[in-house]
């Protein structure tokens, strides 16, 4: 048998990033903190002198600037676009071949704002008997962040075997190997890092059936 599956879409995303900085000529700002006793705070203050240092155990647990203000502005950046999510099956007497590409967009945790995915991926699958079957798989994805002050892009590779083994009616057991690489293009950094990783895993999965 052969089937298709798509789904197809539309996104417009705005992300609005606040800046904050702080500029002469302002009234004096208390700012608390909770760094170890013996610390060094650094602040810059724009028109003034470029760094202040200050000992937090002078202040207990408080940094007072004086003569500062804070400034606030907001950049805005409007995207809009395609998404979908195309995936083809093959099935076969004993096997089956799984084929997809897709684009979304993904919220970013730890930055903040949304990036573009995009993902390729394949999954071959192959049943020896009623009890032993194995499946080999590939995945590519693409996270890329387009904004005026900040341009990220991650890429990763993604392989893996493994094999699944019915023990009794209700009882598998499975194990497999993962192996991923990750790069990552940062805008301003000299070079991008680069990440693999390797995961083994054997686990076990119990059925209960509540209702028969």
């Amino acid at each position: 048998t052969l089937s298709l599956t798509l789904s197809v879409g539309a996104t417009e995303v705005e992300d609005t990033t606040e800046l904050v900085s702080l500029v002469s000529g302002g009234a004096d700002i208390p700012v608390p903190h909770s760094l170890p006793v013996g610390s060094l705070v650094q602040y810059t203050v724009f028109g003034a002198s470029p760094q202040t240092q200050i000992s937090p155990a002078e202040f207990n647990g408080i940094v007072v600037l004086q003569n500062v203000a804070f400034n606030t502005t907001d950049d805005s950046k409007k995207n809009s676009g395609l998404i979908y999510d195309l995936n083809v099956q093959k099935t076969f007497s004993r096997s089956s071949l799984t084929m997809g590409v897709s684009r979304n967009t993904q919220q970013r945790g730890s930055q903040g704002g949304t990036s573009l995915r995009d993902a390729v991926n394949v999954h071959y699958n192959y049943r020896f008997s009623d009890r032993l079957s194995a499946f080999l798989r590939g995945l590519y994805t693409r996270n890329r962040t387009d904004e005026e002050f900040f341009d990220d892009e991650y890429e990763t590779y993604r392989a893996g075997v493994g094999a699944d083994y019915r023990i009794t009616r209700n009882l598998t057991s499975s194990l497999y190997w993962y192996h991923t690489e990750q790069t990552r293009d940062l805008e301003s950094a000299s070079t991008g890092p680069r990440t693999e990783r390797d995961i083994v895993s054997l686990l076990f999965t119990y059925e209960w059936n509540l209702l028969r």
